[in-house]
Protein backbone atom coordinates (compact mmCIF):
# COMPACT_ATOMS: atom_id res chain seq x y z
CA UNK A 1 0.00 0.00 0.00
CA UNK A 2 3.09 2.31 0.87
CA UNK A 3 4.74 1.93 -2.90
CA UNK A 4 1.20 2.38 -3.97
CA UNK A 5 0.48 6.11 -2.32
CA UNK A 6 4.35 6.73 -3.53
CA UNK A 7 2.80 6.38 -7.21
CA UNK A 8 -0.21 8.04 -5.98
CA UNK A 9 1.93 11.25 -5.17
CA UNK A 10 4.22 11.26 -7.98
CA UNK A 11 1.44 10.54 -10.47
CA UNK A 12 -1.03 13.10 -9.22
CA UNK A 13 1.11 15.73 -6.91
CA UNK A 14 0.40 16.86 -3.72
CA UNK A 15 -2.40 19.61 -4.59
CA UNK A 16 -4.87 17.16 -6.49
CA UNK A 17 -4.86 14.73 -3.81
CA UNK A 18 -4.85 17.41 -1.19
CA UNK A 19 -8.37 18.37 -3.31
CA UNK A 20 -9.50 15.06 -3.15
CA UNK A 21 -9.48 14.54 0.81
CA UNK A 22 -5.98 13.40 1.64
CA UNK A 23 -4.29 15.03 4.69
CA UNK A 24 -0.28 15.87 4.09
CA UNK A 25 2.43 16.36 7.22
CA UNK A 26 5.63 17.48 6.47
CA UNK A 27 8.13 15.29 8.63
CA UNK A 28 11.58 15.91 8.07
CA UNK A 29 11.97 15.85 4.43
CA UNK A 30 9.29 13.34 3.29
CA UNK A 31 5.44 13.93 3.60
CA UNK A 32 3.26 11.13 5.24
CA UNK A 33 -0.31 11.17 3.60
CA UNK A 34 -3.11 10.02 5.12
CA UNK A 35 -5.73 8.86 2.53
CA UNK A 36 -9.75 10.02 2.93
CA UNK A 37 -11.67 8.69 0.48
CA UNK A 38 -9.30 7.87 -1.88
CA UNK A 39 -8.55 4.10 -2.04
CA UNK A 40 -9.79 3.99 -5.46
CA UNK A 41 -7.06 6.70 -6.82
CA UNK A 42 -4.59 5.10 -4.80
CA UNK A 43 -5.34 1.57 -6.54
CA UNK A 44 -5.46 3.28 -9.86
CA UNK A 45 -1.91 4.82 -9.73
CA UNK A 46 -0.62 2.08 -11.51
CA UNK A 47 2.72 2.56 -13.97
CA UNK A 48 5.23 5.64 -13.25
CA UNK A 49 7.82 7.51 -14.46
CA UNK A 50 9.73 9.93 -11.79
CA UNK A 51 11.81 11.98 -13.01
CA UNK A 52 14.22 14.08 -10.60
CA UNK A 53 17.31 16.85 -10.92
CA UNK A 54 15.84 18.69 -13.97
CA UNK A 55 13.82 21.84 -13.82
CA UNK A 56 9.98 21.37 -14.46
CA UNK A 57 10.01 22.72 -18.31
CA UNK A 58 12.51 20.59 -18.46
CA UNK A 59 11.17 17.73 -16.64
CA UNK A 60 7.71 17.96 -18.89
CA UNK A 61 9.38 18.12 -22.07
CA UNK A 62 11.05 15.11 -21.32
CA UNK A 63 7.86 13.32 -20.36
CA UNK A 64 6.64 14.38 -23.52
CA UNK A 65 9.37 12.40 -25.58
CA UNK A 66 8.95 9.68 -23.91
CA UNK A 67 5.76 9.07 -24.45
CA UNK A 68 5.19 5.70 -21.83
CA UNK A 69 1.81 7.08 -20.89
CA UNK A 70 -0.03 4.43 -23.19
CA UNK A 71 2.11 1.97 -21.43
CA UNK A 72 -0.46 0.20 -18.85
CA UNK A 73 0.63 -2.01 -15.94
CA UNK A 74 -0.51 -4.95 -17.64
CA UNK A 75 1.57 -4.21 -20.91
CA UNK A 76 3.89 -7.45 -20.63
CA UNK A 77 7.38 -6.77 -19.03
CA UNK A 78 9.38 -7.97 -22.51
CA UNK A 79 7.85 -4.82 -24.05
CA UNK A 80 8.15 -2.47 -21.06
CA UNK A 81 11.89 -3.54 -20.96
CA UNK A 82 12.34 -2.86 -24.76
CA UNK A 83 11.00 0.83 -24.39
CA UNK A 84 13.61 1.14 -21.15
CA UNK A 85 16.71 -0.07 -23.35
CA UNK A 86 15.77 2.69 -25.78
CA UNK A 87 15.05 5.08 -22.62
CA UNK A 88 18.50 7.63 -22.66
CA UNK A 89 17.96 8.75 -26.89
CA UNK A 90 14.30 10.65 -26.29
CA UNK A 91 15.51 11.90 -22.67
CA UNK A 92 18.91 13.10 -24.60
CA UNK A 93 16.39 14.69 -27.42
CA UNK A 94 14.14 16.54 -25.16
CA UNK A 95 17.10 18.15 -23.59
CA UNK A 96 18.69 19.02 -26.60
CA UNK A 97 15.57 21.43 -27.75
CA UNK A 98 15.93 23.01 -24.56
CA UNK A 99 19.69 23.75 -25.30
CA UNK A 100 21.12 20.94 -22.84
CA UNK A 101 23.17 19.20 -24.90
CA UNK A 102 25.47 16.72 -22.39
CA UNK A 103 23.19 15.65 -19.90
CA UNK A 104 24.31 12.63 -17.58
CA UNK A 105 21.49 10.28 -17.44
CA UNK A 106 20.64 7.52 -14.53
CA UNK A 107 17.87 5.24 -15.46
CA UNK A 108 16.39 1.86 -13.39
CA UNK A 109 13.33 0.21 -14.28
CA UNK A 110 11.44 -1.85 -10.91
CA UNK A 111 8.61 -4.28 -11.40
CA UNK A 112 6.36 -5.12 -8.67
CA UNK A 113 3.27 -7.76 -8.30
CA UNK A 114 0.96 -5.09 -10.14
CA UNK A 115 2.73 -2.62 -12.13
CA UNK A 116 6.27 -1.46 -13.64
CA UNK A 117 7.84 1.68 -12.49
CA UNK A 118 10.93 4.10 -14.15
CA UNK A 119 13.13 6.23 -12.31
CA UNK A 120 15.23 8.72 -13.81
CA UNK A 121 17.91 11.05 -12.53
CA UNK A 122 19.16 13.30 -14.98
CA UNK A 123 21.39 16.60 -14.17
CA UNK A 124 21.23 18.30 -17.71
CA UNK A 125 24.25 20.43 -17.75
CA UNK A 126 25.15 23.30 -18.60
CA UNK A 127 23.34 24.80 -21.72
CA UNK A 128 24.60 25.69 -24.81
CA UNK A 129 25.15 29.13 -25.58
CA UNK A 130 25.13 31.17 -28.39
CA UNK A 131 28.43 32.21 -29.45
CA UNK A 132 27.75 34.04 -32.78
CA UNK A 133 24.30 34.84 -34.30
CA UNK A 134 24.07 36.45 -37.86
CA UNK A 135 20.61 37.44 -39.42
CA UNK A 136 20.53 39.37 -42.70
CA UNK A 137 17.41 40.67 -44.36
CA UNK A 138 18.35 42.01 -47.35
CA UNK A 139 16.59 43.97 -50.17
CA UNK A 140 13.53 46.27 -49.61
CA UNK A 141 12.18 45.07 -46.46
CA UNK A 142 15.41 45.73 -44.70
CA UNK A 143 14.07 49.32 -44.47
CA UNK A 144 10.90 48.22 -43.20
CA UNK A 145 9.83 49.34 -39.72
CA UNK A 146 7.53 46.37 -38.88
CA UNK A 147 10.05 43.71 -39.70
CA UNK A 148 12.83 45.81 -37.95
CA UNK A 149 10.95 45.21 -34.97
CA UNK A 150 10.93 41.70 -35.30
CA UNK A 151 14.34 41.43 -36.30
CA UNK A 152 15.57 43.15 -33.36
CA UNK A 153 13.95 40.43 -31.85
CA UNK A 154 16.79 37.62 -32.70
CA UNK A 155 18.82 35.90 -30.59
CA UNK A 156 21.86 37.43 -28.88
CA UNK A 157 25.47 36.04 -28.10
CA UNK A 158 25.35 34.11 -24.92
CA UNK A 159 21.41 33.48 -24.88
CA UNK A 160 21.00 29.71 -23.78
CA UNK A 161 20.32 28.03 -27.31
CA UNK A 162 16.74 26.87 -27.33
CA UNK A 163 15.10 25.33 -30.51
CA UNK A 164 11.70 26.02 -30.02
CA UNK A 165 12.16 30.19 -29.22
CA UNK A 166 15.06 29.75 -32.56
CA UNK A 167 11.57 28.35 -34.65
CA UNK A 168 9.53 31.09 -33.05
CA UNK A 169 11.51 33.88 -34.02
CA UNK A 170 12.63 32.46 -37.66
CA UNK A 171 8.44 31.68 -38.08
CA UNK A 172 7.71 35.24 -36.58
CA UNK A 173 10.43 36.95 -38.89
CA UNK A 174 9.32 34.57 -42.01
CA UNK A 175 5.34 35.86 -41.12
CA UNK A 176 6.05 39.45 -41.05
CA UNK A 177 7.81 39.21 -44.35
CA UNK A 178 4.60 37.72 -45.67
CA UNK A 179 2.18 40.07 -43.54
CA UNK A 180 4.11 43.07 -45.66
CA UNK A 181 3.55 42.06 -48.51
CA UNK A 182 7.57 40.83 -49.12
CA UNK A 183 5.82 37.50 -50.50
CA UNK A 184 9.06 36.27 -52.62
CA UNK A 185 11.86 35.81 -49.82
CA UNK A 186 14.53 33.73 -50.17
CA UNK A 187 15.92 32.15 -47.23
CA UNK A 188 19.92 31.08 -47.81
CA UNK A 189 20.74 29.43 -44.77
CA UNK A 190 18.74 28.43 -41.36
CA UNK A 191 21.07 26.89 -39.04
CA UNK A 192 22.38 26.17 -35.85
CA UNK A 193 25.42 24.70 -35.41
CA UNK A 194 26.35 22.84 -31.65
Amino acid sequence: MRNRLRIAKRILGPELIARAGARCVRVGRRRLFWFIGVAVLAGNAGAAVNVEGLSDAQRDNVLAYLGLNELACDTPQWQVRRRFRRIEAPVRRALEALGYYRPDIQSSLAFDDTCWQIALVVDSGEPARYDSVRVRVAGDGAQDAQIQSVFQAQPRSGDVVHHGRYTAYKNKLLQALAARGFLDYDVKTSQVIV
